[in-house]
């Protein structure tokens, strides 16, 4: 067998939470599978084993639970993104354990980059807080992996400025038609919500189609 994500030993923290969500999923009338003590595992699930299966007639779920810091290690996580989502009746339940405040992940974006990798992780994550209806934290995760690509982008482009200057930056990008009219109207909507919930203005009122179309702008920036 290849490399899977059940070779990843889980900490205790991690294992807590995971029988925590085990419990939550059994109560809910799922089926539980877990690929260290069951061998009844869908196919396209054996290269890239999450840690519990939660099935049911209507929904079906790869759990995967990681630490912040063992989020960062996990490549796989990404693969096994990639194959729920060519599945449709399947999707991708990845849990951090000890995830940093929004505050701290927005304030995060100015300090320090992530990196190509982590980028993808956050997409996977937002993707999945859209599905199950947490538009505002969705939004903090694709965000955070937004600004980190205009970042890239902008090294790419060599475009000269002393910080990430947001407003600048997004001007510099559809000047040089990297960017269209379109995108650069929804990348500023998304600036201008960032702030808000910097300035500490909570809404759940932030649509899906809007949320959607930032992963996809993101997405076909990361590719440049």
């Amino acid at each position: 067998m290849t490399a899977t994500l059940n070779q990843h030993k889980l900490t205790l923290s991690e294992n807590r939470r995971l029988q925590k969500i085990i419990r939550e999923y059994t109560a809910n009338g799922y089926k539980i599978i877990q690929p260290s003590q069951d061998a009844s595992i869908p196919e396209f699930l054996l290269a890239t084993l999450p840690d519990a299966i939660a099935m049911r007639d209507d929904d079906n779920v790869a759990i995967v639970i990681r630490s912040t810091i063992n989020l960062r290690r996990s490549a796989s996580i990404i693969k096994l993104a990639e194959v729920i989502h060519d599945h449709p009746k399947w999707r991708l339940e990845l849990i951090v354990t000890n995830p940093k405040s929004n505050q701290a992940k927005l304030d995060n974006i100015q300090s320090s980059f992530l990196n190509r990798h982590e980028i993808y992780l956050h997409l996977a994550e937002s993707r999945e807080l859209i599905h199950t209806g947490h538009p505002q934290a969705a939004f903090l995760l694709l965000w955070s992996a937004t600004a980190a690509t205009l970042l890239l982008v902008k090294r790419q482009a060599q475009i000269q400025t002393k910080k990430f200057e947001s407003v600048y930056l997004l001007k510099q990008l559809a000047t040089l038609a990297i960017i269209d009219q379109n995108e650069f109207q929804l990348l500023q909507e998304g600036l201008d919500l960032q702030r808000l919930i910097m300035q500490g203005f909570i809404t759940e009122d932030i649509q899906k189609e809007f949320l959607n179309n930032l992963s996809e702008v993101t997405m076909r920036l990361l590719k440049l």
